[in-house]
């Protein structure tokens, strides 16, 4: 599968994620948590997120990002937790543009 990758400009603020399904999850199945962490090539990561990640439909995990500095890329890892206790560990890469 080939790394997600989304391009932004400084000011952009939007959700990123992603949708979970089959082999991942079982049929009844769900996302009961998820955790958002950001790094990058700067001592001070200036990607934010905004607010808390939400849980939509049980298999949709989304993040709202904004900020962060032109002609630089970041990692915004997603670690979810199932309802039956299985975790896992995804990555968005999301470059920073000027305009």
């Amino acid at each position: 599968m080939k790394t997600p990758e989304v391009t932004k400009r400084p000011d952009e603020e939007f959700a990123i994620g992603f949708r979970y399904t089959s082999p991942d999850l079982e049929e009844d199945e769900t996302i009961t948590e998820a955790v958002i962490t950001i790094t990058g090539s700067e001592e001070v990561i200036d990607l934010v997120v905004d607010g808390a990640p939400t849980i939509e439909e049980g298999n949709l995990v989304k993040q709202k990002i904004k900020a962060g500095t032109a002609d630089e890329e970041y990692k915004v890892i997603f670690k979810i937790t199932t309802s039956v206790g299985y975790i896992f560990e995804d990555f968005i890469y999301v470059k920073v543009r000027s305009l």
